[in-house]
């Protein structure tokens, strides 16, 4: 199996001279976490992420995507292997990655989870058998009431993606860099003393949707994360969340 079975060929792109303004609106209304940026030629010059536009301050909201967008971390080609792939992605942390050609021409992109569904897809066998083997202990926990932009610089800081709300010592949802885009909270971490700081977690949380346990099977928990469409997976044990996986986490189990 190769990048090109799995990748979407049609990636959604930005120019360097587009606002970031824009560069937020798009990621904010799709459903991924990078956007690669391209010439007039669609040649790949760089790449802005989630946490970028995140991390933009008011007083700098009219600048262009040249402004802030950054070197891509790694690239792929349609021919390369999924395994190969894989260990990219495992190497750098990265969920996506653009596709070019030996010229640099963007003319795809692929994410861990497009080769999450076309391992479950393909039935390929796991080399692990249990959560409990490949899941990652939990970073750090946050309350309802505790203020985004807190816990958006506590994420930021520590490189973590999402954090599970507890409440009464109970799992009740999760917040991630998704969340805070998507209910148009940006240029936070400079902000944190005015207005936004007083927003709570829960105002803008996703609820619980789905947990697993340490002994669940990792097929089975493979098959989860893509019905539900999640990019994270808690598990639980005794009511208590121990640990996290995201697909990168499923994907080495298989490879």
């Amino acid at each position: 199996m190769r990048v090109s079975d799995l990748m979407n060929d049609r990636p959604i792109v930005i120019r360097k001279d587009d606002l970031v303004t824009k560069a937020r609106s798009t990621l904010r209304d799709s459903p991924y976490e990078i956007l690669p940026v391209v010439d007039d030629e669609r040649m790949l010059i760089g790449m802005v992420t989630l946490s970028d536009v995140l991390g933009i301050t008011s007083t700098r909201s009219n600048i262009r995507v040249e402004g802030i967008m950054k070197d891509v971390g790694f690239v792929l080609s349609p021919d390369t292997e999924i395994q190969e792939a894989v260990k990219k992605f495992i190497q750098h942390g990265d969920i996506e990655a653009p596709v070019t050609t030996e010229e640099n021409i963007l003319v795809g992109a692929i994410s861990s989870r497009d080769i999450l569904r076309g391992v479950v897809e393909s039935r390929k066998k796991p080399k692990v058998k249990y959560v409990r083997e490949i899941m990652r202990e939990l970073p750090f926990t946050c309350l309802p009431d505790d203020p985004v932009s807190k816990v958006w610089m506590k994420m930021r800081s520590e490189s973590h993606k999402a954090c599970p709300v507890i409440k009464k010592k109970k799992f009740i949802g999760y917040l991630s860099q998704r969340e805070i885009l998507s209910a148009g909270f940006a240029r936070i971490e400079r902000e944190s003393s005015r207005i936004k700081s007083s927003t709570k977690v829960e105002r803008i949380m996703r609820p619980k949707i789905i947990t697993t346990t340490p002994d669940s099977k990792i097929e089975t928990v493979a098959k989860k994360i893509l019905k539900f469409d999640v990019p994270y997976i808690f598990v639980e044990k005794y009511k208590k969340i121990i640990g996290i996986l995201e697909n990168n986490d499923l994907l080495r189990a298989y490879f």
